[in-house]
């Protein structure tokens, strides 16, 4: 069976107006791509023009201007350059096929209208035509760079963008060589595989200089993770969020569940410290999804572990609620203390609160549940109760009563007056106890008589 012709690839859309002359063809094995050399003639201006095509698609890739009509051309698998002859400019045009940049114009014979590529030298032959000689072109001495990886399976994808071009991936041995180099700078882009990153390497940033000899770069790759934080228990809009490994915070978003989500990614192996942040309306009282693990709080702080997986904690919220316990029947500048106490399943740390006035307020944030109290006042018996939060805020009014219609401070003066009577009664006893006996007096000596 012959040759058949499987595909017409458009070429005549490329340069700049009026018609173009495809004139030669050459073909890039390593890059898989097609040059066409063109001819653009318009309103008497002729130009040239290398256009490259994906030999699988026919998508075009690439347009550089040369000299006037590249009759030949030819690829340098050594130099990795298109060589176009230019007729009527007499000259050779060389292209690097990386950045697809014009790098250098070589004068040859006049009209060289063929080209010819020797692979074993790298050299390259042109005819020409009016002239009727050779040129032989000579590259120059070539290098190479090459770059070796660890830490990262081949199969994992990533590569090397150098010098313009597109990446590159390594190969099945973790190495990766681009040759035909001459004495240059390159700039180059490490692409480390999806979950792994650049840990070091014997060049670290770019570029790199060729100069008389090979170059090799060694870049080790590491693992990298994540941590997700979910939020349960409060929306994502009430606000709220985790400052992680020292970082500001960041809120949490809508997961595609709907829960709240926090994710920090490019994470290695190692221990990280995180702070939880509940909303405004709500309270953190669990996390690790192990259930209520300390007295319930607007933060929490804590530390994640990564150890070859990613990782997450879940952080359990709920509402709270805003809860006045007004109390009347003290005077004012008394001294009271509320306590509450949850008597649902989960009971929260007790909280106390002071306040000195006619008609005093005590506020609380407290979830829903059921709570008792206990309030207690100096010469007052305690007075307690119950009360629920059922998702909204909740008054608590309390009359504190004494247990005497006399008020405290005439019991007072009235006790203080018994035991100071008790006292005196008992010091006169013991003083009339001790006077001593009485003597009889002298009777009075008898009166003269005159």
């Amino acid at each position: 069976m012959g040759w058949v012709n499987s595909t017409d690839l458009n070429v005549t859309d490329e340069g700049v107006g009026g018609s173009n002359l495809v004139l030669s063809l050459a073909y890039d094995g390593d890059a898989g791509t097609i040059y066409a050399g063109l001819e653009n003639e318009s309103q008497n201006y002729f130009m040239g023009n290398i256009i490259g095509l994906n030999a699988s698609t026919g998508g075009h890739t690439s347009s550089t201007p040369v000299g006037d009509f590249p009759y030949a051309i030819v690829w340098s698998a050594q130099t990795h350059e298109i060589l176009s002859a230019n007729v009527y400019d007499s000259n050779v045009s060389i292209v690097n096929d990386m950045t697809n940049r014009l790098v250098q114009t070589l004068p040859v014979g006049l009209g060289p209208d063929a080209l010819a590529y020797d692979s074993l030298t790298g050299s390259v032959y042109a005819a020409n035509y009016w002239s009727n000689n050779l040129s032989v072109l000579i590259p120059p001495p070539s290098y190479a760079v090459s770059f070796t990886e660890t830490g990262m399976p081949p199969s994992a994808g990533g590569g090397v963008a150098f010098n313009g071009g597109s990446t590159t991936p390594f190969g099945a041995d973790g190495t990766l060589t681009f040759d035909g180099l001459t004495n240059n700078t390159y700039h180059y882009t490490i692409r480390p595989a999806t979950g792994y990153y650049e840990l070091v390497s014997s060049n670290p940033g770019s570029p790199i200089t060729v100069s008389g000899s090979n170059v090799t770069v060694s870049v080790v790759f590491e693992a990298i993770y994540t941590v997700t934080f979910t939020d349960i228990g409060m929306p994502p809009s009430a606000g709220g969020g985790v400052a992680f490994n020292g970082s500001a915070f960041t809120p949490f978003a809508r997961g595609v569940d709907g829960l709240g989500v926090v994710t920090f990614s490019n994470l290695t192996n190692g221990s990280y410290r995180y702070e939880i942040e509940a909303g405004p309306g709500y309270q953190l009282v669990g996390y690790f999804g192990v259930g209520y693990t300390q007295r319930p709080s607007s933060t929490v702080n804590g530390s994640v572990t990564v150890g070859g997986i990613d990782a997450g904690v879940n952080a359990q919220f709920e509402a709270i609620y805003s809860v006045a316990v007004d109390v009347s029947g003290i005077p004012n500048g008394t001294l009271w203390t509320v306590e509450i106490t949850s008597t649902s399943s989960r009971a929260p740390t007790p909280e106390n609160w002071t306040a000195n006035s006619t008609r005093p307020t005590a506020l609380f944030q407290l979830p829903n549940g059921t709570y008792s109290y206990v309030i207690m006042a100096s010469g007052y018996p305690a007075t307690t109760g119950t009360f629920s939060v059922n998702g909204q805020a909740q008054p608590v009014p309390v009359t504190v009563s004494s247990s005497s219609s006399w008020p405290a401070w005439w019991v007072y003066a009235l006790i203080g007056v018994v035991i100071t009577g008790i006292v005196v009664g008992v010091v006169i006893g013991l003083m009339r106890h001790r006077r001593p006996p009485a003597t009889a007096a002298s009777s009075p000596p008898p009166m003269s008589r005159s």
